[in-house]
């Protein structure tokens, strides 16, 4: 429904801000199952935007220490299937329940946390590529759709700033890949984007096409 995906959409400017909870120890750069608590969000005011009416949203926590920092997300199957990426190089999938009487998001179940990867299926995080404080240069993940909504199995598209790039996934823990079309891409950000910059957004237009937009933040 397209109530849903509106509230989907709206999840990921809490879960930008969603504070830790008692980080616990964990295997570093590893897929693995997450607690997330889930907390409703009943009133948000949406100015200038009288075609959208807010039904509900929900707050986001988590003990696990790389749970945050969530810069773009993707919605399938009605906005009952989240993707979600992050500044720190970090993957976030989960699936959430609405109430079937107000259209509300009530919980969310089966979230998997994993770290994104390179073309040689890397951690963005290894090798010196991530350290805390840094610039994060590699791992600044912005933006992410889906190359084609129809496809359950579809693949992704994730654009990153600092080192600006548009990589593609076949799936969220598969090793990037690009082509000649992402390449012209990429080099397109470098020239027109400043360095903390990048591409904020981008999507498939018309759906299911071969055409990118981009926007740069600046």
């Amino acid at each position: 429904m397209v109530t849903h995906t509106i509230i989907a959409r709206l999840l990921v400017a809490v879960l930008a801000v969603a504070l830790l909870s008692g980080p616990q120890c964990e295997a570093k750069d590893q897929v693995k199952r997450i607690d997330v608590l889930a907390e409703p969000i009943n009133h948000l005011e949406i100015e200038n935007m009288t075609a959208i009416r807010f039904t509900g949203g929900l707050s986001l926590r988590s003990g696990s220490s790389r749970f945050g920092g969530w810069s773009g997300l993707a919605t399938k199957d009605g906005g009952t299937n989240i993707l979600a990426i992050s500044d720190e190089g970090s993957w976030l999938k989960m699936s959430v329940q609405y109430n079937s009487s107000t259209g509300a998001p009530v919980s969310v179940r089966d979230a998997e946390l994993g770290p994104l990867h390179d073309k040689h299926g890397k951690s963005l995080r290894s090798k010196g590529k991530w350290k805390a404080n840094s610039q994060k240069t590699w791992t600044d993940a912005e933006s992410v759709v889906y190359l084609d909504k129809s496809d359950a199995n579809s693949s992704l598209l994730v654009s990153f700033e600092r080192h600006h790039r548009v990589w593609m996934y076949e799936s969220p823990d598969a090793p990037a890949t690009t082509d000649d079309s992402l390449d012209f891409a990429s080099e397109l950000l470098k020239g027109y984007c400043e360095y903390n910059g990048g591409a904020e957004a981008i999507e498939v237009l018309p759906p299911n096409s071969n055409s990118l937009v981009m926007f740069c933040e600046d």
